[in-house]
């Protein structure tokens, strides 16, 4: 697994201005692509309700993801980690905890759930398929479920569980 992040400017990658410094490109954030025009090479955007056209040489879109909050009790008091404040809010509540649980056995929740082992809370990592690290196949998932839950017996600090 990957391992604990001391420095807080390190998860502060690049700003729109400096890839626009670094590299000329131009870094839309918050914006809504209403409607893309490939032969014109334009995208209409809507982020501020009046619609204006945007001209592009190539056009990446990077959509934004939204955190899964499941269907269970008690989910209302859950954190989501999407961004910096997100990570200082849950290092704030990791200060005065001493057990935690962590939804989504996804790359960021291993991370999220060793971190806070590493911290001294004892772990409970909860996911809804059959394997951590979903998207892998099940051979290559194996290694970091290992890692996670020591070698099928629990790892100090560790437990894992299955909701459906």
């Amino acid at each position: 697994m990957g391992g604990v992040i001391t420095d807080r400017d390190a998860l502060l990658l690049q700003t729109p201005e400096a890839i626009k410094a670094r590299f000329n490109i131009d870094v839309l954030v918050n914006t809504r692509a209403e409607a893309i025009d490939r032969t014109a090479h334009t995208v209409t955007d809507l982020a501020t309700g009046a619609a204006r056209r945007l001209h592009y040489d190539r056009l990446v879109l990077a959509p934004g993801a939204t955190p899964v909050r499941p269907s269970i009790p008690g989910i209302e008091w859950a954190l989501t980690l999407r961004n910096v404040e997100d990570a200082d809010a849950l290092a704030a509540a990791a200060q005065q905890a001493r057990t935690d649980a962590v939804t989504g056995g996804g790359f960021i929740g291993l991370e999220v759930a060793e971190n806070l082992v590493r911290k001294g809370l004892q772990v409970a990592l909860v996911e809804a398929t059959d394997q951590v690290l979903a998207p892998l196949d099940p051979e290559m998932a194996t290694p970091a479920r290992r890692a996670a839950l020591g070698r099928g017996r629990p790892a100090p600090g560790v437990r894992g569980h299955r909701h459906r």
